[in-house]
């Protein structure tokens, strides 16, 4: 018997009602369990979102798809499960409620929707140290994020640097223009102007929501 055996069981329910082995699980890179439940409104939102970035990909990588993508139900009945899996095109772990929130407990699983990446031998790839938010490279990257291995998120973690990088950089040469406006109502100039004007110019990211304390006290800070 393989890890994943051990852990998902023998086989697993496709979405047509049909069986596959787990066992054929053992030679993807990752295998990525997808906590769920009709029932649960952020999983209703999500879980389309979740189906295309993973059609996209499967439809890219065809049989040399490193990852496999299973559903692991938090419905409470079996009607329900069957009803929910029917949206979905991969896999799931047959349903039997201990089992399933048993893999929950097992992978710290506090709420749902919940993307858990493991390895072959059935080990969690990303710690709740690693502070790596699969769901969040799903709505951010779709199907780019698959395999959701470690060296998939340290590319796109690359990538976003490096675009971090350049817009910061035309930013600052003026290819990007960002008018800054002076408090009370005064006059505007460009940031590329306002940094050519002083040393060292801070950037405070928010929402403008004056009710919040921060930018007082920042104001504050600088005066």
């Amino acid at each position: 018997m393989t890890p994943l055996e051990a852990l998902l069981g023998a086989t697993l329910t496709t979405s047509d009602g049909g069986t596959i082995d787990t066992a054929t699980l053992a030679n993807k890179k990752t295998i990525c369990l997808y906590f769920s439940a009709h029932w649960c409104g952020p999983c209703r939102g999500f879980t389309p979102k979740l189906a295309a970035a993973w059609a996209e990909y499967k439809k890219a990588a065809g049989d040399d798809a490193d990852a496999e993508l299973v559903f692991v139900s938090w419905d409470r009945s079996e009607d329900s499960f069957k009803e929910y899996h029917a949206e979905m095109t991969f896999p799931a772990v047959n349903f039997a409620p201990e089992l399933c929130s048993g893999l929950g407990d097992k992978f710290g699983v506090q709420g749902i929707p919940s993307l858990v990446a493991l390895s072959p031998s059935g080990d969690i790839i990303h710690s709740k140290d690693s502070g790596v938010d699969l769901r969040s490279l799903i709505d951010k990257h779709g199907a780019a994020a698959f395999p959701l291995s470690t060296e998939r998120v340290s590319a796109l973690k690359a990538e976003a640097a490096v675009k971090a990088d350049a817009a910061l950089a035309q930013l600052y040469d003026g290819t990007i223009k960002c008018m800054v406006k002076a408090p009370g109502g005064g006059s505007e100039m460009s940031l590329n102007d306002l940094l050519g004007r002083h040393e060292h110019v801070g950037l405070c990211l928010g929402d403008g929501d004056s009710t919040d304390s921060t930018y007082a006290e920042l104001a504050e800070t600088v005066e």
